[in-house]
């Protein structure tokens, strides 16, 4: 039996495991809960392999339940909400999904990338609210793709298609990753920067593309900031925890004027109360235009939807088969 839980989010299975039970084949029983919960001890202990939503946290308690589970699967990239200190005590390999939605998330960070630096939304308001003021001038300077660089934290799957399509458009293109053997960089035709405080001290526009670690975590704090150009660009459609605080982002944007931030991810999502998500929902002209937010959406499309799926179902499936399991992130 494979046990899905999904967690309190908004259902990615709407129209129940089909899609699982399909991959899976009809000799192999799928469950699939909501809240953690919802879940009866026995379901746990009689589960043959367990898909765990991020955002829902499956601890040690959950684990040393699980009699005969031979693979915990999180469904998505990120896996910081699986014990994986207390799995690996019970010889249980934790997987992710990581080769899913890579086209979804690159072309969100592209789009936020165009639209602050082409300062979209401050044209927008500024027409829609100074409707005489028909001018362009408001807004200088802007700098053309081809004298702008963009960092890109993080080389991995999504960062390298972040990475190609900017360099499309004619942005030089830096990138630091200390993870990633040397040379790689030549393979694409971008540059390495050797210490991130080299990035940000270069880039006119900063992309973070990294998993969730005890190194990445807080990250993006004052220093991280103030170590960027002044007129710079943040973005982040990578995991929330790696912002210190709202607070960083709001005295970074209150300080400086060309400063702009586009964000799919939160530290606490959904989001508490806080002052500068209060500012920009009530369209604080100081403001204008340089806070970008999305609900955490950047991975969607119905076709990454299924994809997450059906590869996280394949990885329960290939185990159950006596196969290996792949995309192991903690043994």
């Amino acid at each position: 039996m494979v046990l899905i839980i999904e967690g309190k989010r908004p259902s990615l299975l709407p129209e129940g495991p089909v899609l699982e039970a399909e991959t899976l084949g009809a000799e192999t029983t799928v469950l699939r809960y909501g809240p953690l919960e919802d879940v009866p001890g026995d379901v746990l202990s009689q589960a043959d392999a367990v898909i765990v939503r991020p955002g829902t946290r499956f601890g040690r308690d959950q684990i040393e339940q699980l009699d005969r589970c031979r693979v915990l699967i999180s469904l998505g990239v990120g896996f910081e909400h699986i014990d994986l200190v207390a799995a690996q005590e019970h010889g249980l390999p934790v997987c992710n999904v990581p080769d899913y939605g890579v086209e979804e998330v690159s072309d969100t960070a592209l789009a936020m990338i165009l639209f602050l630096h082409r300062r979209l939304g401050a044209f927008s308001r500024h027409a829609r609210f100074h409707a005489m003021e028909w001018d362009w001038r408001v807004l200088k300077p802007i700098r053309r793709a081809r004298q702008s660089t963009v960092g890109i934290i993080g080389l991995g799957r999504i960062g390298t298609s972040v990475a190609l399509k900017v360099k499309a458009l004619g942005y030089r293109v830096l990138f630091y990753d200390p993870y990633l053997r040397r040379g790689m960089e030549k393979s694409i035709g971008v540059a390495r920067a050797s210490e991130l405080g080299e990035l940000l001290s270069a880039s006119d526009i900063v992309t973070i593309h990294t998993p969730l670690t005890a190194e990445t975590s807080g990250l993006v704090n004052a220093g991280f900031i103030s170590a960027m150009k002044s007129n710079s660009i943040l973005i982040n459609v990578s995991r929330g925890g790696i912002l210190q605080s709202l607070d960083v982002l709001y005295e970074a944007l209150r300080d400086r004027k060309g400063f702009a931030v586009g964000l799919d991810v939160l530290p606490v999502e959904p989001p508490e109360r806080h002052r500068l998500l209060e500012a920009w929902r009530q369209d604080e002209e100081w403001l204008c235009g340089r806070f970008l937010l999305t609900p955490h959406a950047a991975f969607y499309s119905e076709e990454s939807c299924q994809e997450l799926r059906r590869n996280a179902a394949e990885i329960a499936k290939a185990v159950l088969s006596g196969q290996p399991p792949y995309n192991v992130v903690n043994l």
